[in-house]
């Protein structure tokens, strides 16, 4: 179906009908969009944890519930829309939790007819392997292609990773750009003398915007030491409003701090 999409229409939607435990995650995020004569929606979850989550399909259920749930009280519908669940995982192990929430309810007598049925699609960076994604050519192999790989052998063969760009969108270039300056750990003269040769295919200036960029990652690695400053100030913060009895939504408003991270803290 994803061919019938018209992605010129993607609509990214607030999460004013979820609950705070959601809202605070950026990294759930749903789109509207037109499909021929309807509309439909993805739900879009990147799970950035290092393993995976046993009861991710209940999660992306819930989510989804509370979306028909605020459609049926605010809006009225007749019909509920279809949405697409896809979760995004690039952690290190495999991932190995189940995919449809059938899967995670304890088998009895009841007909299986009666239990719910619910799957999403897992899109998990490490089972591709690297020949794959280097047949995708595109921004999103690219990232993969990184992320799958560790910087020693990026560098060896960085003319891979100009090949899956060359055919972009130049705003796509710089996106890309301003990841990869913070995605890998590598001596600047390395990888720029590398990269000096093989970027006279992409976007005239994208070679001298890159060189820039990790000159500027020196720079954001100071920003990101302040950052970690004042982070351990909020969790201190924090901690004295859990041991005050604070409610942790109350909490999470003054600290910046996700409900899930404080009650971890808890």
């Amino acid at each position: 179906f994803v061919k019938f999409l018209d992605y010129d229409s993607l609509l990214k939607i607030d999460k004013s009908f979820i609950t705070a435990e959601f809202i605070d995650r950026e990294a759930d995020i749903l789109y509207k969009v037109n499909f021929k004569n309807s509309e439909i929606y993805i739900f879009l979850l990147i799970e950035f944890q290092s393993s995976p989550e046993k009861f991710m399909s209940q999660r992306m259920l819930r989510y989804i519930m509370e979306f028909y749930d605020y459609l049926i009280r605010e809006q009225n519908v007749k019909k509920l829309p279809a949405v697409f669940p896809v979760m995004l995982y690039n952690g290190e192990r495999k991932w190995s939790s189940p995919v449809n929430v059938r899967n995670l309810i304890e088998k009895t007598a009841i007909p299986e007819k009666y239990l719910p049925f619910f799957q999403y699609c897992k899109i998990a960076e490490n089972e591709f392997s690297d020949s794959f994604i280097i047949e995708i050519k595109n921004f999103i192999a690219a990232v993969f292609f990184v992320e799958n790989n560790n910087p020693e052998k990026i560098k060896s063969e960085i003319d891979i990773l100009i090949q899956l760009l060359e055919k972009e969108k130049p705003e796509l270039i710089e996106t890309f750009r301003n990841w990869f300056s913070h995605a890998i750990k590598v001596d600047k003269d390395e990888i720029v003398d590398k990269l000096d040769n093989a970027m006279e295919v992409l976007p005239m200036g994208f070679a001298e915007k890159f060189d820039r960029s990790i000159n500027n990652a020196y720079i954001k690695g100071i920003e990101q030491g302040i950052e970690k400053g004042l982070l351990k100030e909020k969790i201190q913060t924090a901690e004295k409003m859990l041991i005050d009895g604070v409610d942790i939504r109350f909490i999470s408003r003054y600290t910046g701090l996700t409900m899930d991270e404080i009650e971890k803290m808890r």
